[in-house]
């Protein structure tokens, strides 16, 4: 039975992040009982969810692109 600590170290071994979640169900494999963030993520599978790292990225490529345009905006209106 591994203790307390061996499971505190644990590391997704695919995204090599740290196990967060215990999938319980019996009829789950090994491989897929110790899930960290991002997999359990990918399991769930629903557009309605993201991780927070991801949604801090994401606004801010949507704060540089409104930026550009509003730079390509301005510029139009300076020829114009």
């Amino acid at each position: 039975m591994s203790s307390l600590s061996e499971i505190e170290k644990r590391y997704c071994q695919i995204q090599k992040l740290e196990i967060m979640i215990v999938d319980l169900k019996s009829s789950t494999k090994t491989e897929d009982k110790y899930l960290c963030a991002k997999r359990l993520y990918q399991k769930i599978d629903n557009q309605n969810f993201a991780l927070l790292i991801e949604t801090i990225d994401m606004i801010q490529d949507m704060k540089i692109q409104a930026l550009r345009v509003n730079k390509r905006k301005t510029r139009i209106d300076l020829i114009i």
